[in-house]
């Protein structure tokens, strides 16, 4: 009953997000041009979206369990029943490198953030994340820990990701510009368009007010007592937040000054 309960929180939380705005348009012919991936990834900050119920593979660890994961933006966290209940393993997230010849998988580095009715993970232990939407896959390798060098293969049963343009405002409302000071009213999508990539990196464009000038966390900062709109430029493809450009003069994603 708990594990379905769950279930139940996770669909609800991205249902929202998945459902197809009318306005959304495509482009009809697609030249399979790869996405920009540079070498270096590793410890990049991330912001996907995924969600995942899968049973691990029959040559695996906790074989025949059936497993949820959810990753939301640069957090995320793993369900599945044992004898002591119900387990729950939450991470933080970076962007990894190991995936950068692979076009449709995604491979994140996560740090365990804290355990649930669990001895087999701990806190601070690492991990990877490799996700396969197209063959439908989802591997947990760990890195370190009790389990180190284990390799956890699920076969999955259901892997949403949002729709483009509910990650992108997702994405701006936990954003440091927005979250300081963002007006919850003003947000709103103007556009969306599809880049001609594969895979597709879909184009929206955000705009919100703040009640103060300037970018970031502004804590200790002085800041201009002064509206200020904003309108940032998100790309998002396979459920990640690859760039984020507001005023064309400020990196979201990396919190410093854009230079073109």
């Amino acid at each position: 009953m708990q594990i379905q309960r769950l279930f139940f929180i996770f669909t609800i939380f991205f249902a929202a997000s998945i459902i197809i705005p009318t306005s959304y348009t495509t482009t009809t012919t697609r030249t399979p041009i790869l996405a920009s991936g540079e070498e270096d990834k590793g410890n990049e900050p991330v912001y996907a979206y995924h969600y995942m119920k899968g049973t691990v593979a029959k040559e695996s660890p906790f074989s025949g369990e059936v497993v949820w994961t959810l990753v939301d933006g640069n957090t995320g966290a793993i369900v599945h029943s044992s004898q002591n209940g119900i387990v729950v393993i939450r991470f933080e997230l970076s962007q990894s490198a190991e995936c950068v010849d692979e076009v449709t998988a995604l491979c994140l580095d996560a740090k365990i953030t804290s355990v649930k009715n669990t001895d087999t993970h701990d806190v601070n232990e690492e991990i990877k994340l490799t996700l396969n939407p197209q063959k439908n896959t989802e591997t947990v390798s760990v890195v370190t820990g009790p389990l180190k060098g284990s390799d956890i293969h699920i076969n999955l049963e259901k892997h949403r990701i949002p729709h483009p343009e509910g990650i992108a405002k997702r994405f701006t409302t936990n954003s440091a510009t927005f979250s300081y000071d963002g007006i919850k009213d003003t947000l709103q999508i103007k556009t969306t368009s599809v880049m001609e990539s594969f895979p597709a990196q879909h184009v929206v464009s955000v705009e919100f007010t703040s009640r103060h000038g300037g970018y970031g966390d502004r804590s200790d900062q002085m800041v201009t007592q002064v509206l200020t709109t904003h309108s940032m430029r998100a790309v998002v493809s396979n459920g990640v937040v690859i760039s984020a450009i507001m005023d064309d003069s400020w990196d979201e994603l990396h919190q410093q000054q854009y230079i073109k």
